[in-house]
């Protein structure tokens, strides 16, 4: 039987046994911050490609502007208002004080992007049914 491995956001397993878990799963996704925990194992995810990261946001901005239309717009982007506010910009002015680390928060910077375009796209669109 098939055996998908998700890994989020949260306390990281070790690296021992994440090995362990991924080498019985026929499937290793990383959601959230699973990807940076996968990492700094030096585990690369299945999907984690730039293509898959830039649908993801897009698709996440899309079903924010569905949740808004349905429950409103303050209701639906609570959390995510303190966290584009507070919790982002910590991280790429982190990641900003290394050469090295660059990339990433240019990454950040580019997801918020995408998901504002997939919020645009979403909020501007007919509801179905």
């Amino acid at each position: 039987m098939p055996r998908a491995l998700i890994l989020a956001n949260g306390h990281p397993p070790g690296a021992d046994f994440l090995k362990r878990a991924i080498a019985r799963s026929s499937l290793f996704v990383c959601a959230d911050g699973g990807a940076n925990i996968a990492l700094l194992h030096g585990v690369t995810p299945q999907r984690l490609t730039w293509q898959y990261y830039r649908r993801r946001c897009f698709s996440e901005g899309i079903s924010k502007a569905v949740v808004a239309r349905r429950v409103g717009q303050e209701s639906a982007l609570e959390a995510e208002k303190a966290y584009v506010r507070h919790v982002l910009p910590r991280a790429v002015r982190r990641d900003l004080r290394s050469l090295r680390t660059w990339p990433r928060a240019a990454m950040v910077l580019l997801g918020v992007m995408f998901t504002a375009a997939g919020y645009g796209r979403g909020a501007i669109a007919r509801p179905s049914g």
